[in-house]
């Protein structure tokens, strides 16, 4: 099981969810997200919020799926997000050790 974490465009929310169903992930879990700066980008002390090249506020997507899926995922975020800017956003993958569905008890795979 793999865990994929996504930073994106929030007017890119609405595409990467229809190309996400129509592959057959379902289950995103959405959160607002802020980017920061380190102090060497900032050229002073501490962090400074960065809301992005247009100021638009970003979000933070939580997909977990079963391994034979994460190919299928990845291929249809990409596809939905756009390229070319450096405030396009990030994909991340990592291993899932377990997941429990808490209404069913169900594990793993099946909790997926």
């Amino acid at each position: 099981m793999k865990l994929i974490q996504a930073v994106i465009r929030s007017s890119a929310l609405g595409q990467v969810r229809a190309a996400l169903t129509a592959s057959g992930i379902g289950g995103i879990s959405v959160y607002e997200a802020s980017c920061c700066l380190t102090q060497d980008e900032t050229g002073g002390d501490g962090l400074a919020l960065n809301r992005g090249r247009t100021g638009e506020t970003r979000r933070r997507l939580e997909i977990a799926v079963p391994d034979i899926q994460l190919a299928g995922a990845l291929e249809a975020l990409s596809a939905a997000l756009p390229e070319g800017h450096k405030d396009d956003g990030e994909i991340h993958v990592v291993r899932l050790f377990q997941a429990r569905r808490i209404r069913t008890g169900e594990i793993n795979d099946n909790a997926l």
